[in-house]
């Protein structure tokens, strides 16, 4: 009850934008109030200040005040400040007055009301992170496990685990104390569980955990009880996880308690205990994996086998468990002879996760190249997929998805073999489809043709595709879908994929376009912009042009009507990427229309004997085809430009997915190939540039593959071209047919990264305040710039918040900021009368970098800047991010002042003083 109303609190919908100096006055105008409703909503109300505005002054300022009122309010408002405490963990460390913070929380443990002093355990024990080793909270900690009071007591408690995970010396000071608590005859079992389950935090590291895990191993004896039993085991297993070295040991034990104990709930504790230890599989025992499969085989609950599958799933993703999949004595042989018979069960839930770790295990056969045969689980996953036809129940949704799933990734594995069975499969299962089953069949055909080979092997499944479509034309289920219209968007994805997969070796006819576009029509706009977005990322720019045409004439909004008009020009220019990837497929088209005009000016060549001569007197044999050779190096240069173009953007894009990485890669590589083979046309050694061959780029999905083909195409020019016998020296006719034919490739290819299909920006990276901010370069002219005198420094202080990053996929973990590089530039301002000044070509007399790491998405930094000649400077700040790889992301933002830096006349004086006494 208490999250659902904290949320509703936390809500910022029909909040106007506030600073943060009036969002806290608000606040703080609001826990004055007499009233306590309007207290409580104040309170609630500071976790969402904390993340719009994570600075410490603030912070710290906004804690104490609420201290203030866990001292004076009741026990309802110290509630709701204990929840502030606990969702604002990642900020306390920017408390600057913790020792005022504590002793405002801590006067309250003076209370006479047990409640009071349990709530005051509680928000230290939130805190623990900032007060680790502060002896008198230890020992008020102490205290309240001697209590009387069951609350206080189950308070202490908890403020003991947390106290443990950040201070070592208290987990060893308590854990006698805490085992004493539990050996004591007269401790209730439900007491007795919270006490184990935190003793899992107070082991102390490995050395201690092992006495732990003893005292922990007589529990399960000495304390038969059901709760004590599955509390002892699930803190063994969290102390031996945390360890890594008593993972044997709490393996063999586990799986000797699922076999042995009559008791269902113990049981199942023991077989999760084994599921979490799966993530150390490679630490288990070599015939602990048979004795799982033991204990799947003897289970007579279907929970305990499914519990058992899913440790067999976890263990399978580690390659020394699949290793010995060929081989029968082993234990992967027999989990694999389990499955395939699980594989086969008329549970069809059971079936589908037993068919999953065969997969698992056959999969990674293939990819080492080890013998293996997977006939007996295509066969199973065939007989799956017709089976959960029955009904379209959830449980039977769920299975025919695993093993549409395994299915795929067999495909994947060994597309010549299982691909074009796959599509058959699912394309009979097509026939008739309602419901959810339709889509999962449709999402399973989409992710078969994004595979780079897998569209040459749809044909099996074309038929049923094309049968549906016309269905849902009869049906009138395209104008009046029976969903959101996802199963429409698919099936046009699925033909969008195989169209493109076929464009790649052959000629298509357009009319298949208009016969797509006539389809959608009917349908809302909402699908027709699905469909048009999956046409950009398969290259299908007509045809999504078509649809966009339409959708920006019937925009509910003016911006919606701008975003679709900028869509529909886009993809009639043939572009990759919106905002800043536009200039650089600009910049692109520019430069091969510059190539191939250049390409043509061959063909106005001087005679020859003028021609020779001029070459001899320039000494460059490749004037002699005239202006040919300075245009196409001209070309050449511009190539280059766009291929750095591409490479900024792509040490901008921080928070894309790994997707649209690869394709700047792609458009980044092509242009460089494409710059090389210009430069080796007018070259005078018509040797192989070493830089072509160094970059081995291979497609892994069917976009990578169309974007793949124009570098594909451009090595086969430059292979026929230079190495043909028959070409000889000098530029010829071959090598302006050849400069054509690399720009009509390069012309093609052209796919959308998947981030910009599905229009997300990416947006702010961080948030920054410099100091000075009253003199910015954007908004100060240079009349008003602050004045450094020479013999001064300039103290520039930097403060920023990383912003939280807008997620592309579901599947694919954010990018994490290791580090900030900041960076300080001074640079002069020419002398000039002009109002703007451009200071692109003007060397900085000051660099200073630096790198921070953030605290809790907050960072700051200092800087001195000095100047030696008087004059006006820009004094530039710019922030980048270095992520978890040591990788730096130009992401910004970049900021600047103006200062004007002048003598200082008593320094002057002084010198001149100086001077005349000699």
């Amino acid at each position: 009850m208490i999250g659902v109303r904290l949320n509703s609190f936390n809500d910022s919908s029909g909040e106007p934008e506030q600073d943060a100096n009036s969002a806290l006055t608000e606040l703080d105008k609001g826990l004055r109030s007499g009233k306590v409703g309007e207290q409580c909503e104040a309170i609630v109300r500071f976790p969402r200040l904390f993340e719009k505005y994570p600075f410490p002054i603030l912070i710290n300022s906004s804690f104490l005040k609420l201290a203030d009122v866990f001292r004076m309010g009741n026990n309802f408002l110290r509630l709701w400040v204990l929840r502030v405490c606990q969702q604002s963990e990642k900020h306390l460390d920017k408390i600057l007055n913790v020792d005022e913070f504590l002793r405002r929380v801590f006067s309250v443990l003076h209370s006479n009301d047990p409640v009071a002093r349990a709530l005051a355990l509680r928000t230290l024990g939130a805190v623990a992170g900032i007060i680790p080793e502060r002896q008198n909270v230890h020992h008020a900690i102490r205290r309240g496990l001697d209590s009387h009071d069951n609350v206080e007591v189950d308070a202490a408690i908890y403020a003991t685990t947390r106290f443990a995970e950040h201070s070592n010396a208290f987990a060893v000071a308590m854990c006698n104390k805490l085992w004493d608590m539990v050996d004591c005859e007269s401790t209730a079992a439900e007491r007795r569980a919270k006490l184990v389950r935190a003793l899992r935090t107070v082991h102390g590291g490995a050395v201690r955990a092992q006495g732990v895990l003893k005292l922990l191993r007589s529990l399960l004896e000495r304390f038969p009880s059901s709760s004590s039993v599955r509390a002892a085991i699930t803190a063994l297993t969290h102390i031996a996880a945390d360890t890594v070295v008593h993972v044997p040991d709490q393996v063999e034990l586990l799986l000797s308690l699922s076999a042995n104990d009559a008791r269902s709930s113990v049981r199942r504790a023991a077989l999760l205990g084994l599921r979490k230890l799966a993530e150390h599989a490679a630490l288990w025992p070599a015939d602990c994996v048979e004795k799982l499969v033991r204990a799947a085989t003897d289970a007579q609950e279907m929970e305990h086998t499914m519990l058992c599958l899913q440790v067999m799933q976890k263990l399978v993703s580690c390659p020394a468990v699949c290793a010995g999949a060929g081989s029968p004595a082993e234990g992967c042989g027999a989990l694999r002879r389990y499955c395939s018979e699980a594989a086969l069960s008329a549970d069809l839930t059971r079936a589908a996760t037993a068919a999953d770790v065969l997969t698992r295990l056959i999969v990674h056969c293939y990819e080492e190249n080890l013998p293996v045969e997977g006939g007996d689980l295509m066969l199973a996953l065939e007989t799956l997929v017709i089976a959960t036809g029955e009904n379209n129940s959830p449980s039977n949704i769920k299975a025919l998805r695993v093993a549409l799933r395994c299915l795929v990734q067999l495909s994947r594995a060994e597309p010549s073999v299982y691909a074009a069975r796959t599509a058959a499969v699912v394309g009979r299962g097509l026939a008739g489809a309602g419901g959810p089953r339709a889509p999962a069949l449709l999402e399973a055909l989409a992710a078969l043709a994004g595979a780079p080979h897998a569209p040459a092997h749809l044909g099996p499944a074309l038929p049923a595709l094309h049968h549906t479509l016309e269905q849902m034309q009869r049906d009138n289920t395209i104008e009046n879908p029976p969903d959101d219209g996802t199963t429409l968007v698919l099936l046009c994805t699925v033909l969008l994929q195989e169209r493109a997969g076929r464009a790649l070796t052959q000629r298509l006819a357009p009319a298949w376009q208009g016969r797509l576009l006539a389809v959608v029509q009917g349908a809302d706009g909402w699908v027709r912009y699905r469909v048009a977005r999956a046409a950009l990322r398969y290259g299908h720019h007509r045809l999504a042009g078509g649809i966009l045409a339409r959708l920006s004439q019937e925009a509910p909004s003016e911006p919606a009507q701008r975003w679709l008009t900028a869509l529909h020009r886009a993809a009639l220019a043939d572009a990759k990427l919106v905002e800043e990837g536009m200039r650089a497929r600009a910049a692109a088209l520019a430069g091969l229309a510059r190539a191939a005009h250049a390409a043509r000016t061959l063909c106005t060549q001087p005679p020859p004997a003028i021609a020779h001569a001029f070459s001899q007197t320039s000494r460059d044999p490749a004037l002699k085809a005239g202006a040919f050779a300075p245009a196409v190096r001209k070309a050449a240069r511009a190539m280059w430009q766009v291929a750095h173009k591409y490479s900024a953007i792509a040490r901008t894009a921080f928070h894309a997915d790994d997707s649209t990485l690869r394709h700047l890669q792609i458009s980044q590589h092509t242009y460089s190939q494409l710059a090389q083979f210009l430069e080796r046309v007018t070259s005078n050694s018509q040797e192989r540039p070493p830089e072509l061959d160094n970059v081995d780029l291979k497609p892994t999905t069917l976009e990578e593959k169309i974007a793949l083909s124009a570098s594909t195409q451009l090595t086969e020019i430059s292979s026929k071209l230079f190495d043909n016998p028959t070409t000889g020296p000098g530029i010829t006719h071959r090598h302006m047919e050849a400069v054509l034919a690399a720009v009509a490739a390069c012309s093609g290819g052209a796919v959308w990264p998947r981030g910009v299909c599905a229009g997300r920006a990416g947006g702010a990276h961080c948030r920054v305040s410099l100091s000075p901010a009253w003199r910015l370069a954007s908004t100060t002219p240079p009349d008003h710039a602050a004045t450094l005198p020479l013999s001064h420094r300039l103290a520039l202080k930097l403060e920023g918040v990383v912003l939280p990053p807008v997620p592309l996929s579901k599947r694919q973990k954010p990018r994490q900021v290791k580090g900030v590089q900041i960076t300080v530039t001074a640079t002069p301002h020419p002398r000039t009368n002009e109002k703007t000044v451009e200071l692109n070509n003007i060397p900085p007399v000051l660099t200073a970098v630096q790198t921070v790491t953030p605290v809790r998405d907050f960072f700051s930094a200092q800087q001195l800047v000095s100047v030696s000649t008087p004059g006006l400077y820009t004094v530039a700040v710019e922030a980048a991010f270095v992520d978890e790889n040591d990788q730096l992301w130009n992401t910004g933002p970049r900021t600047a002042i103006v200062i004007k830096a002048h003598e200082d006349p008593s320094v002057k004086g002084s010198t001149q003083a100086t001077r005349s006494r000699f």
